[in-house]
């Protein structure tokens, strides 16, 4: 049988956190016979290079360097192996310069993946939109995070297209009681959040809702992993018990995120409350429950979703509420803990999501 030829495209180091479905996709892409894998990223952290997957590193270089020698690369592997698809993940405008090139001139099949980029503040929206719709028109399949994607930004419906979820790492996130990372005391208590800081998420709530805890229990922690442009805000509010009940991390490679996950006894999934938000899937929440890990969520209509019979895990992101919460988990650590939560994302795993992708090639 032919293999076809699948590239992925993206102007990130490799892998990494921030872009876990272009690593997934190729990973576990590759592991199919018939699909032969390559990905063009500015840098490599960890080579995982196969017989059937070709990472190649173009170093970090500034947005357009990236798409010319891009689009000679793929012009070079094109003449001596005949590439079926280019697959494109949302990012810089100007990636969709590339796109037009690959699939007009040098006449290659493209796919384009609105899932991996929301359409938020430091992105102008009109532009987003914009740009959104010029990939999905140069592309010739797309796939789609919701279908309720489609009509808000009133994509072509006549393209063919596949609607993906983001999954976990069933091998990777998974429950493991011997870790502990935070040499915990006896009568701790650790609470975990890990992805971007930022102002969307209300996390000054939950930071100053967790310090009216630490005033009546000095055994409570609270690490955040990872950092972002609102990190310094979050630091002066917790001034006072910064580096004593309040950490901040800076960011884990992303195969280190299950031992923080697994050390951890409470997790925060703090999603904004924004239109793409709110039906996106929580990666970071699944991940957390496939540790079997009770997690304190904001009540977006995706986390909603998930947790439709653990309703408890949810609540409103107004201090009151947060206060009573973080003190609900506190005081019912036992009980919280006794669930198999696990086993509501036990479907919900990066490789079946790849076989979709995989028969959406053909």
């Amino acid at each position: 049988m032919k293999k076809k030829t699948i590239i992925f495209v993206q102007n990130i180091e490799y892998p990494q956190q921030w872009a876990i479905d272009i690593f997934y996709y190729s990973k576990y892409l590759s592991k199919y016979d018939d699909v032969k894998v390559k990905v063009i990223v500015s840098k490599i952290n960890e080579n995982i290079s196969s017989d059937n997957l070709e990472v190649i590193e173009l170093l970090k270089i500034n947005y357009l360097s990236f798409i010319i020698k891009s689009f000679f690369l793929i012009k070079k592997i094109n003449q001596k192996e005949k590439i079926d698809y280019v697959y494109f993940f949302a990012q810089h405008p100007l990636s969709v310069i590339l796109q037009f090139f690959v699939k007009y001139l040098l006449k290659i099949k493209t796919i384009y993946d609105v899932v991996s980029w929301p359409i938020w503040k430091w992105i102008i929206p009109f532009i987003s939109k914009i740009t959104i719709k010029f990939w999905v028109y140069f592309s010739d399949k797309y796939v789609i995070l919701d279908k309720w994607l489609i009509e808000k930004l009133n994509l072509l419906k006549i393209k063919k297209y596949e609607i993906v979820s983001m999954w976990y790492d069933e091998k990777l996130f998974k429950e493991n009681k011997k870790i502990d990372l935070f040499n915990k005391k006896q009568n701790e208590v650790f609470f975990t959040y890990i992805w971007t800081l930022d102002n969307t998420r209300n996390l000054e709530i939950f930071i100053k809702a967790f310090i009216e805890n630490i005033k009546i229990n000095n055994n409570i922690k609270l690490y955040f992993i990872w950092s972002w442009n609102w990190e310094q805000n979050l630091k002066n509010i917790s001034k006072k018990y910064l580096d004593k009940n309040i950490f901040f991390l800076w960011k884990r490679e992303h195969n280190k995120i299950p031992d923080y996950i697994n050390s951890s006894d409470f997790l925060i999934s703090y999603v904004p409350k924004i239109d793409y938000f709110e039906y996106q899937p929580p990666t970071k929440l699944i991940e957390y429950l496939a540790c079997n890990k009770p997690v304190i969520c904001t009540n977006t209509i995706a986390q909603n979703k998930i947790l439709f019979w653990f309703e408890f895990l949810v609540h409103k992101d107004d201090f009151e509420s947060t206060k009573e919460k973080i003190k609900y988990f506190i005081e019912n650590k036992e009980y919280l803990s006794k669930y198999d939560y696990s086993k509501i994302v036990e479907n919900f795993s990066w490789k079946k999501l790849v076989k979709k992708i995989r028969n959406f090639l053909w």
